[in-house]
Order: structure tokens, then sequence, then C-alpha cells
């Protein structure tokens, strides 16, 4: 079983400020670095969200009326190229792994913090680049996959800076997996295992069911994953045994996905759940990534896969593993993590109007898109079939409360930096080590050396207690008595 830290001693000081132009600087601090990743990842999520609303304005109608249709075929690639190289995979490895992983593994910051801020300054020019292929005559319009054919056919200039940009990018990344790799590997405290965060066990104030099956799963969907790539290629001329053989691939991938979904509801059952907005934000997770793991099994049979291929059945089960997957998940964990940053709560009651506004603005976004795509609605087309106008429109106002959804996230951000309520050191009672040193925490994460304790998935013990020898057969060392080992 995982180990994990006990509380320091003593109160570790609080970061001291050091002005907000470290935010601009190359600095090598981890926490810094996740902020920088966190805050610019969250700047070209506003944009992408606004080359998704061009999109949704030009589809209210059936005709080419808002955008011409070469333009929207540039704008349709820099929307989807945007929010995936510029906002989930920086923010979700970026931010939140930065952050996090040298609190885990008990190291006073990553294995390489010069290369740590090179992975992230990175970011920024790749992203103007990219961007800035958009203003000259000839910018991409293959798609944020870039596929032949399209990628063929899409003019030269635009498509080889898009290259550049995400070859930028993709440079970032592998520097930050090196980092993370070798900080987990050669950093962590002796008696400390790898260890990965769960939000759903601290809030509902029960163990993570099923640890080692999640872990097993995990593994299981990471092998899966890489041999499941020709289920996009069945209308391709691909022979009849490779799409038995993919099709059987993709649908057994729903075998350790679905462990992981009813480990997720086991350790809800009967647990104290405080429904705040970090736990509604998980759940609205768990509830959208099923569906769309559903419509990912129909799009594994190979007869279905013909019928709705290229159509708006593939957009809106895209979109439920990705943004529903992905970006329920990153809000989630800043509704948890906020008071570990800044040292202060979020307002709850706007968290929940941000979360009332992103879940139904969603569903009625993406969900009738299944709709369209099995009545034979093509996608990334500007103009199309007058009888599926009423349903576009629809779809185009769960968009814009999406859009709205955020003013209250903004507001509550911003706000609460400066008048929210004071958190404490560990406001959610969590026995992850981030919260075993104060809010915000010291420039070198600890004072003094943080000692081995305790499960880090203990909880239904006594409150204000963070003894758990009672959840383990393990004769644990008890936070109470930081003299007594093991």
């Amino acid at each position: 079983m995982t180990l994990t830290l006990s509380p320091p001693s003593a109160t570790a000081p609080p970061l001291q400020p050091q002005g907000w132009l470290r935010y601009l600087s190359f600095s090598t601090d981890h926490k810094v670095i996740g902020l920088q990743y966190l805050v610019c990842g969250f700047i070209f999520y506003l944009v992408g969200g606004a080359l998704a609303g061009a999109i949704r304005t030009e589809l209210l109608t059936p005709i080419s009326d808002f955008l011409p249709r070469e333009t929207y075929n540039e704008v349709l690639t820099l929307h989807g190229t945007v929010m995936i190289f510029l906002w989930i995979v920086p923010v979700v490895n970026g931010a939140f792994g930065n952050y996090l992983i040298p609190f885990y593994v008990g190291a006073r910051d990553m294995a390489f913090p010069r290369l740590n801020a090179v992975a992230f300054w990175l970011i920024p020019p790749a992203g103007l680049l990219l961007i800035s292929s958009y203003f000259i005559a000839s910018a991409a319009q293959s798609g944020w996959t870039a596929y032949p054919p399209l990628s063929l056919t899409t003019p030269a200039t635009g498509q080889i800076i898009w290259i550049l940009s995400v070859l930028l990018l993709g440079g970032s990344s592998i520097f930050g997996g090196i980092n993370f790799i070798a900080t987990i590997l050669k950093l962590r405290r002796p008696g400390l295992k790898l260890l990965v965060s769960e939000i759903l066990p601290v809030h509902a104030r029960k163990p993570l069911f099923g640890y080692t099956t999640m872990v097993y799963s995990i593994m299981g969907i990471v092998f899966l994953g890489l041999i499941v790539w020709a289920h996009h290629m069945f209308t391709s001329g691909t022979p009849p045994w490779m799409r038995l053989f993919f099709t059987i691939a993709t649908s057994f991938i729903a075998v350790p996905t679905g462990i992981k979904f009813f480990n997720w509801l086991a350790t809800l059952w009967g647990g104290k759940i405080a429904l705040n907005s970090a736990m509604l934000f998980s759940c609205g997770f768990i509830l959208n990534f099923v569906f769309g793991g559903i419509t990912g099994v129909a799009l594994a049979q190979v007869p279905f896969d013909i019928h709705v291929h290229d159509t708006y059945f593939v957009v809106g089960h895209f979109h439920y593993i990705v943004y529903g997957g992905t970006v329920f998940v990153i809000f989630a964990s800043i509704y948890h993590w906020y008071p570990k940053v800044t040292g202060r709560m979020l307002n709850e009651p706007l968290g929940r109007l941000h979360f009332l506004l992103t879940f139904v603005g969603f569903n009625l976004c993406f969900a009738p898109q299944h709709w369209m795509g099995l009545n034979g609605m093509p996608r990334r087309v500007a103009e199309y079939d007058p009888q599926f106008e009423l349903i576009n429109q629809v779809s185009s106002v769960g968009a814009l409360l999406m859009a709205v959804s955020t003013l209250p996230f903004l507001v509550n951000v911003i706000l609460s930096a400066f008048r929210g309520e004071p958190a404490g050191d560990n406001p959610w009672n969590g026995l992850t080590p981030e919260w075993l040193t104060s809010s915000p925490p010291p420039v070198e994460n600890w004072h003094g050396e943080p000692p081995l304790v305790h499960e880090p998935y203990g909880y239904g013990v006594e409150p204000g207690s963070l003894s758990l020898a009672a959840t383990s057969g393990r004769d644990l060392w008890s936070a109470g008595d930081p003299e007594r080992k093991p």
C-alpha cells in the first residue's frame, strides 16, 4: 500500500509575497511554473472557446452567412488545436503535475528545475506562432489531427507553420515528461511508493475503493490505448481481419474503464458526501464520461461506425470524452486545490452556479449532436440540410450557456484571491502530502524534513486525528506521536 507524509513538527511559515512579476519570469520553483501553466492554458482556453462560439454562430443557419467556407475550416482547425495542445495537455500534465508531484514524493522541487522552466516557456511562443499563422493568406485547414488527404490539400505555408507550432509543443511535453519520470523515480523519499491523488475520497470521507484494481485498470487502459488506433480507419479500406482485431481491442478497453467507474461509485456509496463545487464537477465528469464511453463502444462496431463515420455523432462522442472527461476534472481540481495555492476558499454559491451552467450547457450543446449524426449530418461543414437547423440552434444555445458559465468562475477566482475566506492549512481534512504543510506552501514546500506516516486514503477516523493505524494491518506511525517509528 502506498505511504504518504506526516505534518511537520512545526507549522511552516507561509509563502512570503514576492510580487506578481515572478509569474512572468524564468522561475525554477515548481509551484510558480505550475501556476504559469494553469494561467497560460486558461487564456488559450478562452481563445479556443471564442473560436467555438464563432463555429456555433455560423451553424445557427443552414447557409454560410457568418464565416466564409475557407475561414470556417481555418477556425475549426485552430479551435481543435488550441483546445488540445494549448489547454488540455499543458494544464492536466503541466499545471497539476508540476504543482503536486514534488509534494507527493517528498521532494523540494522537480529533478531538473531549469528544464522544467524551459518546458513551460516553449508554450507561449508556440501558441503565438500557431495563432499568427491565421493572419496570413493561407492558414491551415486540415483539422487538429492534420490527417491526409486534408493535410495534403490545405495551403502549404499555413500547414508548415502549424506543424512547427505542434513540434514546439511536443518538445515541451517531452521535456516535462522526462522531468516527471526522473522526479518520481529518483527524488521520492525512502519508503514512499508511487502515489496518485484522488478528489472523490476526500469529499466522500471514504477510502478509495479497490485501489489495486484501479491501478491495474489504469495500466490496462494505457496498454490497450496503444493498439486501438485503427478504429478511426474502418472506412479507409482496412482488411476484414484488421477490422475484427481493432473492434475487439477497442471494445475490450471498456472492461478496465468499467472497473474504474465501479470503484468511483463504490467510493461514493455510503460516504459522507460534501456536495461542494469540487465534488459536483467530479460527479459531472463521471456522468459525462460514462455516456461518452458508451458511445465509444458503439463506434467500435464496424457496421455502426461505417454508418456514422465523419458525422456529428463522432463530434458529440469526442467532446463527451475530451471536454466532459477532462475539462470537468480540471475545474474540479481547481476548486479542490485553490485553497492550497492561495490560502483562501472559493465562493461556493458562485462555484455551484458555474457547475450548473457548465453541466447544462455542455449536455445541451453536445447531446443533440448524436441525433444529428445518426440522421446523416456530416461534420466540418459550414452549410447543411435545413432539417437540422432547429437542433443546431439548440446546440448553439448550449454553447452560449457554456460561455456564460466562464463569468462566475472568473469572478470567483479573482475576488476570492483578495477577499476569500481564509482556508487554513487543510480545509478539506485531506490526507495526501500537499495538505500536510501550510497553505500557501513555503518556497521549499516544508519546514524541515517531511517524515513518513500513514496511508493516503485512510478516512473514517476521528476528526482532527491523522492516526490511521486502525485502517491497516500495519503498525503505522501516528501523526499524534511523531517519535513513534515503524
